[in-house]
Parts: C-alpha cells; sequence; structure tokens
C-alpha cells in the first residue's frame, strides 16, 4: 500500500510502516498541484511512481481565449524498493547481513581451490597421510607461503597505499578489513622467512595497510592525516595551524614519509610571493624534508613512491643510518635557527627533528596506538632489531606507554602473534571470526614449530580422538552444509578430516534430496566418485532407483539399480514383472508384450539371481509357447510342429530346475505345459520329464496340505486338470518308448 504526502520531512522516501493488515509505504514527493500519477514496474521489486504537476492555464490572446488548456508543466519520477530489502530505516539491517552473507559464499567459494590445491600438494610432498614430519622443507614452507598470498588476495587488494598515496586521488579500492589484517600478520610471522633479516620493515608496511581498521582509539595516523590533507587545502599558511606540525609528525611516526615531505612542501614559505622574505624559513623547511626523503631503510627494496634509502646488508645500513642520524644532530644545532622569525616553523621542525632522533617523549604523543608506537620504536630507537631480540616485550612496553582501550579487540591477538602463542591465536581468531578463518589459518599455524604441530594435529581424547585441525575443519564443513548452494563445498573438507570426515560426508550425501532432483543426484554421484565412496554411491543410485519405479518410470528405476548393482531389488522387480505376466488368464490379456523391453532392459547376463534368471528363461518359454500354438493352428502333423513344441519343452525344463522357478509360480507353468501335454499330434514330453512335473505338482499338493496359500495362484483353478494332463502324458510317453 502506498500512501502518498506532500510534505512530511520526517519520514525517508519509501520508508517501510508496518500495519495490521499490509505494509505502508510513505513517499515525500515535495509536489503541489498532482494532477497524475503513473505507476509502473522497474527492475526487480522497485515499483516506479511518475508525478506529473500541473500548471495554471496558459494566457492567450482573446481570440483564442476558448482554447486555452491547462498545461503539464514539470513532474518527479521516483521508485521505491517493495519488501523487506527496501530502502526504509527499518530494513537496513537485514540488507547488510544479506550482503555480508553473500560475501560469506563469495570467500567460501574463491578460497576452496587454494585449500584443494594445498592439500594435494601436501600428499605429494608427505604421503597420503599428510604428515609434516620433525624436520619442513624449504619447498614446503614456499608452497604454503604461496597458498597464504592466494588466500590474501581472495581477502581483497591490499590497499597498503591507503595513506597519503591515495588521499590526492579517487580511488574504489576495497577497504581493508580485521580479517585480512590478522592474516598478513600471521603470515609475516609465522611463514614467510624472506622477511626474517627485515622484520620491523615488514610491519611497518602492515601498519601503512591495516592502520585504518586498528579500533580501540578516537583517531589513528591515518585519520589525522585524512583529515589534514583536507584542512591544508583550504589554508593559505597551515604552518600557523597546530595540527599541521601534528599531523606530520604522526606521518613521520609510522613511516610515512612520502605523506611528510608532501605536506611539508605545502608550507607557506613555498609561495612565490613568500621566498624572497622567508628564505631562511623555506631553506630549513627544505632541509628537513631531504633529510626525511633519504632516511636509510634496512629492507630490500622500496616501493617507486616511496622515501628513503633502501639497504639490503645490515653492515651498509648501520654506516648510513650513522651519517643520517649525525646529519639530522648537525641540523638540529645549526645557527639558522636564530634566523628564523616564525616560531611556530622553529618549533614544528624542532620537534620533527627530535623524533626522528628517537625522542620517546615525541614519539608517545605522536602515536594514537600502541602498535603505531611498536613501529616508530622500530624505525627510530631501534633500527636494528631482529626477531630473537624480543619483540613481545617491545609490544608489551609500548602497551603500557599506550594503554589499550576497552574496544581494542585486535590487541590480544597480534600480542599473541608477536609472541608465536598458538593457542592464545586459536582462541582470540575463534573469538573474533567464524570458523572459515580458523579452517584456513591452521596451515599457517602449524610452519612455526614442532610445538604448534603437536597442538594443532595431535588426536586429543577430550575431543573424541580427533586433533584441533580437524575439529575446526568438521565445523566449518557443517556451516557450508546448512545451505544449498554452499554445501557442495562440504566434502573438500571432510575429505581431510581422516578420522570422521568420510563418515559425516556420507551423511551429508544421504540428506540431500536425490530423488527428486537429478541434477543434484549426478552432483552427488560425482562427489562419490571424486573421493571414492562407491558403497554410499551405490545406497544413493538404490534410492533414486526405487523412487523412480514406484513413481511409475519402470524402465529409469531398472537402470539405476542395476548402476547399484541391487540383485535383491531387480529380483523383487523380475517377481513383480513376473505377476504382471503371468495373468495371462484374465480378462487384461497377455502382458508379455508389454513387459518385453522391461526384461530386455534388464540384460542377459542374470544367471545365478534367482528371479531375474527365472522372467528371463519365463519370457523365452512363453515366445516358444507362442510359436508353437501359431504352428499348431496352422500346420498338423508337420514335423515342424514337433521341433517347435520340443523347444518349448526344453524351456520348460530349464524352469523347473531346482532354484531357477520360484515355488509360488510352478502351478503358472504346469497350467502352460497342459497344451504341450494334451498335444495330439505328436508325445512332446518324455517320461523323465513327466516326472519332473508330477513331482513339482506332489510337492504343491504338500504345500497346500500345509496351509501356504501364497504358494496357489489366485487366478489359477486347482490343479485337477493339470493333474489329468500329465497322467495321459505319461501313459502315452510310455507306450511311445516301448
Amino acid at each position: 500500500m502506498l500512501d502518498m504526502q506532500q510534505d512530511s520531512p520526517v519520514d525517508p522516501v519509501g520508508a517501510r510502516v508496518e500495519t495490521d493488515s499490509a505494509a505502508v509505504y510513505r513517499v515525500q514527493h515535495g509536489l503541489t498541484n498532482v494532477s497524475r500519477i503513473l505507476v509502473s514496474w522497474s527492475r526487480g521489486n522497485c515499483l516506479r511512481l511518475s508525478y506529473l504537476q500541473q500548471s495554471p492555464p496558459c494566457a492567450l490572446p482573446d481570440s483564442q481565449a476558448q482554447m486555452s488548456v491547462p498545461l503539464l508543466a514539470s513532474g518527479k519520477v521516483m521508485e521505491v524498493r517493495l519488501g523487506r530489502s527496501g530502502v526504509s530505516v527499518q530494513s537496513a539491517p537485514g540488507l547488510r547481513e544479506q550482503e555480508e552473507e553473500a560475501e560469506n559464499r563469495r570467500l567460501a567459494f574463491d578460497s576452496l581451490p587454494a585449500f584443494a590445491l594445498l592439500q594435494s600438494q601436501r600428499q605429494m610432498h608427505f604421503g597420503p597421510t599428510g604428515e609434516l614430519g620433525p624436520s619442513i622443507s624449504s619447498e614446503w614452507w614456499e608452497i604454503v607461503l604461496e597458498y597464504s598470498h592466494r588466500i590474501g588476495t581472495i581477502l581483497g587488494s591490499n590497499s597498503a597505499h591507503s595513506t597519503g598515496r591515495s588521499l590526492y586521488k579517487s580511488t574504489k579500492e576495497k577497504h581493508p578489513t580485521i580479517l585480512k589484517a590478522v592474516w598478513e600478520l600471521v603470515e609475516i610471522f609465522y611463514v614467510d622467512k624472506n622477511t626474517l633479516l627485515w622484520l620491523p620493515e615488514r610491519i611497518v608496511d602492515w601498519l601503512e595497510s591495516y592502520d585504518q581498521v586498528l579500533p580501540g582509539t578516537e583517531q589513528t595516523s591515518y585519520s589525522k592525516v585524512t583529515e589534514l590533507q583536507v584542512k591544508v587545502s583550504k589554508l593559505q599558511f597551515p604552518e600557523n595551524d597546530r595540527d599541521y606540525w601534528d599531523g606530520i609528525a604522526s606521518a613521520l611516526s609510522v613511516g610515512w614519509l612520502d605523506v611528510a615531505v608532501t605536506i611539508l612542501r605545502m608550507h607557506g614559505s613555498y609561495q612565490h610571493d613568500q621566498i624572497d622574505d622567508r628564505q631562511t624559513e623555506n631553506g630549513l623547511v627544505e632541509a628537513v624534508a631531504v633529510l626525511v626523503s633519504k632516511m636509510p631503510r634496512l629492507r630490500p627494496s622500496l616501493p617507486s613512491y616511496a622515501c628513503g634509502t633502501a639497504f639490503n646488508l645490515k653492515l651498509d645500513f648501520a654506516k648510513a643510518w650513522e651519517k643520517w642520524r649525525s646529519q639530522v644532530a648537525k641540523l638540529n644545532g645549526s645557527a639558522f635557527w636564530a634566523d628564523c622569525t616564525h616560531q611556530e616553523t622553529v618549533l614544528g621542525l624542532k620537534k620533527l627533528l627530535q623524533l626522528l632522533l628517537g625522542d620517546i617523549d615525541i614519539l608517545v604523543c605522536s602515536s594514537s596506538h600502541w602498535m603505531e608506537l611498536v613501529v616508530a620504536h622500530f624505525l627510530y630507537v631501534r633500527p636494528f632489531m631482529m626477531v630473537s631480540e624480543g619483540i613481545l616485550g617491545l609490544a608489551r612496553k609500548c602497551v603500557q606507554l599506550k594503554p589499550v582501550c576497552d574496544n581494542d579487540i585486535l590487541a590480544e591477538i597480534i600480542l599473541a602473534i608477536m609472541g608465536e602463542n598458538t593457542e592464545v591465536v586459536l582462541a582470540e581468531c575463534a573469538r573474533l571470526f567464524d570458523s572459515w578463518m580458523l579452517t584456513h589459518l591452521m596451515e599457517l599455524l602449524t610452519l612455526k614449530s614442532s610445538r604448534s604441530q603437536t597442538l594443532l594435529r595431535d588426536e586429543k581424547p577430550s575431543l573424541g580422538g580427533i586433533s584441533l585441525e580437524e575439529l575446526h575443519r568438521l565445523v566449518y564443513a557443517q556451516v557450508l552444509s546448512s545451505h544449498t548452494s554452499t554445501w557442495q563445498l562440504a566434502p573438500a573438507y571432510l575429505a581431510c578430516c581422516p578420522k570422521q570426515g568420510l563418515g559425516l560426508l556420507e551423511n551429508l550425501l544421504f540428506t540431500q534430496p536425490v530423488s527428486r532432483q537429478y541434477r543434484l543426484a549426478f552432483k552427488v554421484l560425482e562427489v562419490c566418485r571424486t573421493y571414492e565412496l562407491w558403497e554410499a554411491a551405490k545406497i544413493i543410485m538404490r534410492v533414486i532407483g526405487v523412487h523412480i519405479w514406484k513413481h511409475g518410470r519402470k524402465g529409469a528405476g531398472i537402470v539405476w539399480l542395476q548402476q547399484a548393482d541391487d540383485d535383491m531389488l531387480l529380483s523383487a522387480i523380475a517377481d513383480e514383472l513376473l505377476d504382471m505376466v503371468t495373468v495371462e488368464s484374465t480378462p487384461h490379456g497377455d502382458r508379455l508384450q508389454q513387459c518385453e523391453s522391461l526384461i530386455d532392459l534388464l540384460g542377459s547376463d542374470v544367471e545365478g539371481l534367482g528371479g531375474l534368471s527365472f522372467l528371463h528363461k519365463y519370457r523365452d518359454f512363453k515366445l516358444a509357447l507362442n510359436n508353437f500354438r501359431e504352428v499348431q493352428s496352422k500346420e498338423k502333423g508337420n514335423q515342424k510342429l514337433a521341433t517347435v513344441g520340443r523347444e518349448a519343452v526344453d524351456y520348460l525344463m530349464q524352469l523347473m530346475k531346482p532354484g531357477v522357478a520360484p515355488q509360488r509360480f510352478w502351478l503358472a507353468l504346469l497350467y502352460d505345459s497342459v497344451e504341450l501335454l494334451e498335444c495330439p499330434e505328436e508325445v512332446l514330453v518324455k517320461v523323465p520329464e513327466t516326472n519332473i512335473l508330477l513331482a513339482r505338482l506332489q510337492e504343491l499338493s504338500l504345500v497346500k496340505v500345509r496351509g501356504d496359500a501364497d504358494s496357489w495362484s489366485k487366478h489359477l483353478q486347482p490343479p485337477n486338470r493339470v493333474r489329468l494332463a500329465l497322467g495321459r502324458n505319461l501313459g502315452r510317453a510310455i507306450l511311445k518308448e516301448c
């Protein structure tokens, strides 16, 4: 229901209001004199409303006054999205949940190839069990590192240039997430052996990418620099603003040298009308900018946009570092400061020089987060620090100087990763993220040490004899199995669980509605083939075959049951077909021809399958018997009649062999043999054959005495005629042989 309102500044456009009977959408068009409303469907569930506004009649000459008509002057076209995912304020949380679910599904589908490839490579390197062993080859480290890079790409492009490089241009890069930040930090400390010599610089790059997602503070260096960029563009002399120098100091403290140099050169002394009067001041600013741009960095290389000088060897870096620090100290004690009359510039530049010299107080004041203070220590206080020298201790010291806020959800996990405390990393990942993270992160955590392997891969009685790694994979597989669009991803994870995975995989496949959806059935069977679940495939094909057979598609049902190798059900089907065929004397007529195609579908290789073997032989017997009838009706006393009759008798005797014809069909076969027994032209049934038929009739009589009525056909009369025909034929056969 649409409620058209002219003015209502409170409600949003298309706001949805729930009532007892219907949903009312209030649309505020803001027009007056609406003469017409056109309603039509737009894309999806959007309703398009076209409002046409009427203007007063045009002023025309008197001679044409009678032709004055109102004109449509203007209007407005609006769209209202119907349903719970509309534009209303009340439905926004639901829309966000749908977007999150869609993102989780995308992540699940995109990460599966990387996970499956890693498991395949594991089996190639370490055998079917996949155990890493006490020593891990460098080749396996590189494989896991490549896997980590693939997952990192799936999580989103690394917005490492999310600082000053992107402040001056419009970009649509995906916003970095906490999930990606934690993943990359684990990669740095647990996987990437190439960064061991320049780990501090790697952490600097990490903070450069994810400073904006650090929680717990009102402002970070990223937010300060972002706000400063907007503010500086509006000021003619930004050096008079204290935020200008604080922003540069914040950028320098976390190693964003190019940002600091760029903002420094926005100083008012660079303006053409100021250079002549502020030469000394401009020279000092430029000197600081040059020193910042030439700062030595202990790393293999620097990006093209970055400032500084990279040194791969520690000895070369030490020499350059001492030389650079002496230049900074020399500038800090220069006599040119006395000639600079702009006090704000002097104080600001002095602050930056003290920061470059590693003044702890200035570093603490310039940092907004304890992680930024850690990076500042790496850059200006302890540039030669190695991994073994206690990064965790430094981080805890920085936490004391910059206490953790209550809403800093990443503090514990970052400290645990730096201290390589795998137990805490797992606990924090379980608290912060879903099962996807724990499942895919295991491969990274097991590389660090044998202790991590023992923790994650050893079987634990408290978990039912499975490992932590298998537990998290089972949980994630259960999450995937709960959704119709992601259940087909679960087998890849269940197959990697040696204890309970294959059993749960079979249960998952058995719960799929394969009987009603044949495409789904083929998907399930493909999963069975991939993971060699042959018994499960037979059970599924048996279920499909029975369902199809019960719904009248007998041929397709037989094919499915043949694929399932279900001899018992095929025998039951053969018995059912035989029931249809043996009702020949009823008004329904002969149904052998109706079932002949199904009998052919059952195949000829049916020896030893009971009912199936009998059904084929019975079909051959009936065909021979019909052939005998045709020849008898046309040609009497002919040798051909004897040949055809003997052929029918041979088929009959094959049916009467032990284990071929079920006992409940003997009477029907005996009634079919009456025509052969009473043939006047020729004695077709010999004495031994007649004795066999009499023995079968005697067994049926004993069954009747015992009260087993099921063995007697409901459609046939008592066997008096059969007994009489057998007796007459026996006499004729004896006379013929004498």
